[in-house]
């Protein structure tokens, strides 16, 4: 997939996201401060097929769904 950058500014979805951000290879940039992290549900799939760096912007109930799969990645806390 030729997906380079991605922004959800209003994502209000509740559904598993992980499957939905998967096997980007050309991913390195991810704007999910919209997200609330504590009413989706991020599982194992999460940043599979990923580059090993770029930027994710997130807000604060993320940081502990998130900060391992993305640990090379910048992350940005919104």
């Amino acid at each position: 997939m030729s997906l380079t950058s991605l922004e959800l500014p209003n994502f209000k979805a509740k559904n598993d996201l992980d499957w939905m951000l998967g096997y980007c290879p050309n991913l390195k940039y991810i704007n999910l401060q919209s997200i609330d992290c504590q009413s989706n549900e991020f599982g194992n799939n999460i940043g599979e097929g990923f580059p090993n760096n770029g930027t994710i912007i997130i807000n604060n109930n993320c940081i502990s769904s998130i900060q391992n799969t993305f640990s090379n990645w910048s992350i940005i806390i919104n």
